[in-house]
C-alpha cells in the first residue's frame, strides 16, 4: 500500500494487472467503478483486499497539476526586491538647515 506501479493489463472495476517495477512483482488489480486505467499508466496502490487484489488510483489524480504547483510555489516564495530607482533630485535630498 502506497507503492507505485505500472498498469500492464488494462484495469477496471472487474480487474486487470499492474507491476511494481522496483520489486518485479505482478499484482491482480482493480480500480473504482467508472474508471479505466490503460496499459502504461503509473498508479498508486491504495489498498489490498482479502484476496490480494490491489485497489489502484492513477498517480496523476493524486498529484497537484503543474499550474497548482506553480501557484503554490509563487505564494511561498520570498518577495523579490523591487526597484526603487528615483530621479537624481530625489536621491540627493537637501537638508534645509544646511543651506
Amino acid at each position: 500500500v502506497g507503492r507505485t506501479a505500472i498498469v500492464t493489463i488494462d484495469v477496471d472495476e472487474r480487474g486487470g494487472q499492474a507491476e511494481i517495477h522496483a520489486d518485479n512483482v505482478i499484482l491482480s488489480a482493480r480500480c473504482p467503478p467508472g474508471m479505466r486505467l490503460a496499459r502504461g499508466v503509473e498508479v498508486v496502490i491504495l489498498e489490498m483486499d482479502e484476496h490480494g487484489v490491489a485497489l489502484l488510483e492513477p498517480l496523476q489524480a493524486l498529484l497537484p497539476s503543474e499550474q497548482d504547483a506553480f501557484a503554490r510555489a509563487q505564494a511561498t516564495a520570498p518577495a523579490a526586491p523591487t526597484s526603487t530607482s528615483q530621479p537624481a533630485e530625489a536621491a540627493q535630498a537637501v537638508d534645509p538647515k544646511k543651506t
